[in-house]
């Protein structure tokens, strides 16, 4: 199984919307590293 946590302070239940680019910055970071 592949994945990973992360946690972020000062940030609430929307961080999508809240730091959308910090998200699919992340998202294609973990979608393109090696399985």
């Amino acid at each position: 199984v592949n994945g990973r946590l992360e946690y972020f302070d000062d940030l609430g239940h929307f961080i999508h919307i809240e730091q959308p680019k910090m998200v699919a910055d992340m998202a294609l970071e973990f979608l393109g590293a090696p399985a």
